[in-house]
C-alpha cells in the first residue's frame, strides 16, 4: 500500500503540495480539498499505517516510513514541491525533507504548523496529560462514535515518535517557515519558534487565531496551501 494518496492525475507541469496530517489523523478528509485545487496545483496526502484504509497494517519504524515516503515523492512528476506538516506531521515533513536533500530532488519549501521541534521528541514519553490529549483530539472526543478509534490511533502515533532523534540536523537548501496557533496549547508560539534553528533558510513564523484542532479546517489549511508558492499572502499577523 502506498503512503502517498492522490485524488488527481499526476501532472509534470503542476506544483505538488504534500500534506502530512497530525497524529491520530488520516488523509482521507483531504480529498475534498484536493479536488478544489486550480489546474496548476496538485495536493496529495500522506497516509501512515494503522488508520482508515490501512487500519490492519502494523506501524513501521519512523525511519522506515520516512524513507518510503521520500522514495514515493521522488517518483512523482511535478514542477515545484512543497511539504506541509501539521503537529506530528511536521516532524515527518522535516525528516522527509532531510532525506530528499541528500538526493537530487529537494523540496522547494517546507511549512510546519502546530508542531514542536525535533528536540522535543527525544525525551517524549508518549503519555500526554489528559488536557493535552483533549487538545489533540478535541474536547468532545469521548462522546463521539469514533472517539475510541481516534484515541487509539493517536496513542500509536505518539508511541511511534517517542524517542525519535534527528540530532542537530538542519535543512541546508530547503526553505522552512512555521505557522503557530494563538490558541494552541499543544505547540505554543514560543515552542514553534525553536524551528528557526532547523533550516539555514528559515523564512519566519506566522501566527493564526487557531487552536491545535483547527489546522485541518478549510479556513486554516487552504491559506497555508495558497501561501506555499505565494498565490496569496496570509492576512493575519506574523511573528
Amino acid at each position: 500500500m502506498r503512503y502517498v494518496r492522490s485524488w488527481s492525475p499526476a501532472d509534470p507541469d503542476a506544483d505538488l503540495v504534500v500534506v502530512f496530517p497530525p497524529a491520530g489523523s488520516g488523509c482521507m478528509r483531504l480529498r475534498a480539498l484536493a479536488e478544489r485545487q486550480p489546474a496548476d496545483r496538485v495536493v496529495v496526502g500522506v497516509q501512515l499505517p494503522g488508520r482508515e484504509d490501512r487500519l490492519a497494517e502494523p506501524m513501521p519504524a519512523l525511519d522506515d516510513a520516512v524513507a518510503a515516503i521520500a522514495a514515493e515523492l521522488r517518483a512523482l512528476p511535478r514542477r515545484r514541491l512543497g511539504l506541509i506538516g501539521i503537529s506530528l506531521g511536521g516532524l515527518l515533513a522535516f525528516a522527509v525533507a532531510r532525506v530528499l536533500e541528500r538526493g537530487q530532488s529537494s523540496a522547494d519549501q517546507v511549512c510546519i504548523a502546530a508542531a514542536r521541534a525535533p528536540q522535543f521528541w527525544r525525551s517524549y514519553q508518549a503519555e500526554p496529560s489528559a488536557a493535552e490529549f483533549d487538545a489533540m483530539l478535541g474536547s468532545g472526543w469521548r462522546e463521539s462514535p469514533v472517539g475510541a478509534y481516534a484515541a487509539e490511533v493517536l496513542r500509536r502515533d505518539l508511541r511511534l515518535a517517542a524517542g525519535y532523534d534527528v540530532g542537530q540536523a538542519v535543512l541546508e537548501r530547503t526553505p522552512l517557515r512555521t505557522v503557530a496557533g494563538r490558541r494552541d496549547v499543544v505547540a505554543t508560539e514560543e515552542q514553534m519558534r525553536t524551528w528557526q534553528t532547523r533550516s539555514a533558510r528559515y523564512r519566519g513564523q506566522c501566527v493564526l487565531d487557531a487552536s491545535h484542532q483547527q489546522f485541518l479546517d478549510k479556513d486554516v489549511l487552504d491559506p497555508m496551501i495558497d501561501e506555499m508558492f505565494a498565490r496569496r499572502r496570509f492576512r493575519r499577523n506574523r511573528a
